[in-house]
C-alpha cells in the first residue's frame, strides 16, 4: 500500500504498527497515517518529484529521514521476502488495487462532497494556501492519471 500511494511522509514516521487478529496472527503490519504527502505529491502538497514512475526504494535511499527497514528486508531477503511481496502485489492488483475498484473509490468520495457542498467548504478553506489552488474535482482526475501510470510501473516492477 505504502509503495502503491508512494507515500513519502511515511518513510519512518507517520506509520503504526498493528496486529490484525492477535487470536490468529501475530505478525505486525505497517499502518500508515497521515496520508498527505501520497499520489504523487508531497506533505505539503506541491508535486515535488513525486513521480508515478519512480522507485520506492530508490526514494527511501535518497530520503534524509528514512526508516531502513524495508531496504534491510530487500537485501537480506529473509524467508524469500521479495517473492512473497511480489506474490502479494500481484494479489492485491486483482483486487483491491485494480484500477476500476480504485477510482471508484474517488469517484465514489467525489460525488459525496459535492452532494454534501464540502469540496466547496474545501475549496474556500483551503486554497491559496502554500499557492496551491483547490479543485477537488481535477484532483481527482489527476490521482486517477497518476494511479494508472503508478500502477503501470508497479506491474514492470513485480513483472505482472
Amino acid at each position: 500500500l505504502i509503495e502503491l500511494l508512494f507515500a513519502t511522509d511515511n518513510t519512518g514516521k507517520n506509520m503504526y504498527w498493528a496486529i490484525q487478529n492477535y487470536q490468529k496472527d501475530r505478525r505486525l503490519t505497517p499502518v500508515p497515517w497521515d496520508l498527505d504527502g501520497t499520489f504523487g505529491r508531497n506533505y505539503s502538497g506541491t508535486l515535488k518529484a513525486n513521480h508515478a514512475t519512480e522507485n520506492y526504494r530508490t526514494y527511501l535511499k535518497n530520503a534524509t529521514h528514512q526508516n531502513t527497514l524495508f531496504e534491510r528486508l530487500y537485501q537480506l531477503n529473509p524467508n524469500d521476502w521479495n517473492a512473497q511481496i511480489a506474490q502479494r502485489y500481484l494479489k492485491l492488483r486483482k483486487s483491491h488495487f485494480n484500477i476500476q475498484q480504485l477510482a471508484k473509490r474517488f469517484e465514489s468520495n467525489l460525488q459525496l462532497m459535492e452532494q454534501s457542498g464540502a469540496h466547496i467548504r474545501e475549496a474556500q478553506r483551503w486554497s491559496d494556501v502554500n499557492g496551491i489552488h483547490i479543485n477537488i474535482p481535477n484532483e481527482v482526475l489527476y490521482i486517477q492519471q497518476w494511479l494508472k501510470q503508478r500502477l503501470n510501473f508497479l506491474d514492470s516492477q513485480y513483472q505482472r
